[in-house]
């Protein structure tokens, strides 16, 4: 295994499940490769006790075992394993599945960076909720205080539906709002938005979403 990834990536081994976990807890890796069948310590057992540390929640770990059972497969992913593949495998499919998971934590990794300074970002849209500014394409666009709570309401469910009452019960707390004024804002939020890669619709009787035009 080793010789497979050491071109690519720093590499650390353990010959059982004890010492991987000790080398880990030692050295936290960005990602977790293991076989369920080891010596002291089986993958089963070294899954649930990295996953019972906060510290080890984002990290990723694919399981690469052979002649295990569709139980095994399911005891190892509700154990915390992220993925599964079989022995034997096909290097290109390996690196493919490391490839991606790295991806996937780094790009998590940047959301939250991002959700901690107040910045919401969807496609070509991005909101500084601590100095109500939005950019499309880097380009500063003018959203009224009350359209700037609409599209961060957006941004955050982007892709799902949102239910109306979500709008009024935090721009409009303890009001009456008709449809017309919600309907307006979405009217001048949407002529601000045009030609970008961005569509908000309305879905009759449930509420509005954010999607990728």
């Amino acid at each position: 295994m080793r010789l497979l990834l050491e071109d690519s990536y720093d590499v650390s081994c353990a010959t059982d499940g004890l010492n991987g976990l000790k080398n880990a807890l030692r050295n936290p890796p960005d990602l977790i490769l293991m076989d369920l069948k080891m010596p002291n310590m089986d993958g089963f057992e070294t899954c649930r006790l990295l996953r019972a540390d906060s510290e080890f929640s984002d990290i990723s770990i694919i399981v690469v075992s052979g002649f295990v059972s569709d139980q095994d497969r399911v005891r190892a992913l509700q154990a915390g394993a992220d993925d599964f593949i079989s022995k034997p495998f096909e290097t290109k499919e390996l690196l493919h599945r490391i490839a991606k998971r790295l991806s996937e934590k780094n790009t998590s990794k940047s959301q939250e960076q991002l959700l901690r300074r107040g910045i919401f970002k969807y496609k070509s849209l991005r909101l500084d909720a601590v100095e109500l500014k939005a950019f499309v394409n880097d380009e500063p666009v003018h959203f009224s205080q009350v359209e700037f709570g609409i599209l961060k309401i957006l941004v955050e469910g982007a892709e799902t539906v949102i239910p109306r009452e979500v709008f009024i019960s935090s721009l409009w707390p303890g009001q009456e709002v008709s449809s017309r004024i919600m309907d307006a804002h979405l009217v001048s939020i949407r002529n601000k938005l045009k030609g970008q890669d961005l569509q908000i619709s309305s879905v009759y009787g449930k509420g509005y979403i954010l999607k990728s035009s």
